[in-house]
């Protein structure tokens, strides 16, 4: 259910049939991501109506964030991947395969860098811009800057450097 925090009256019931795990709230919380224990994301407006539920990635969200622009939802698996849908419609975007467990921590800076914390111990720091994923995203790209990171890998956490 959803509240309206200044007279605490419900705005809507949703049922989604599965546990939810993580919320997140775009930055000008016109939109809000709910991350599902059966592997989903629900896509919500910010009177608590659906707007389209992303098919399964596969395993339980664990974690969620908003591209700066509130275009992408970025989600954190049980099992240690990263997910980059689009908020505009049921794309999947991209895949990242990066921890060795759980992906408990994520966070998108303003400028369109990924934080991430796994359960494994490990912190990764992932650049926006074209060298993210192979060039997927440009700037003309959904929610990303065209500052051409470059990632740096090494026995530990992958890096990206600009």
């Amino acid at each position: 259910q959803f509240m309206d925090a200044e007279n605490l009256a419900t705005l809507s019931a949703l049922e989604l049939g599965s546990p939810v795990r993580v919320l997140a709230a775009s930055s000008n919380a016109r939109k809000i991501a709910v991350g599902l224990g059966a592997g989903q994301v629900a896509i919500l407006d910010e009177a608590g109506r659906l707007l389209r539920i992303h098919a399964d990635l596969g395993a339980p969200v664990l974690s969620l964030a908003f591209a700066p622009r509130g275009d992408v939802i970025i989600a954190g698996t049980s099992d240690g991947a990263l997910h980059w849908l689009s908020t505009s419609d049921e794309r999947r975007l991209a895949d990242l395969p990066l921890h060795q467990l759980g992906v408990l921590a994520l966070r998108v800076l303003p400028d369109g860098t990924t934080i991430t914390g796994g359960g494994d111990g490990a912190m990764f720091k992932l650049g926006a811009g074209r060298a993210l994923l192979g060039g997927l995203y440009s700037a003309e790209g959904p929610g990303w800057t065209d500052d051409s990171a470059q990632r740096q890998e090494s026995r530990g956490p992958l890096i990206t450097t600009k």
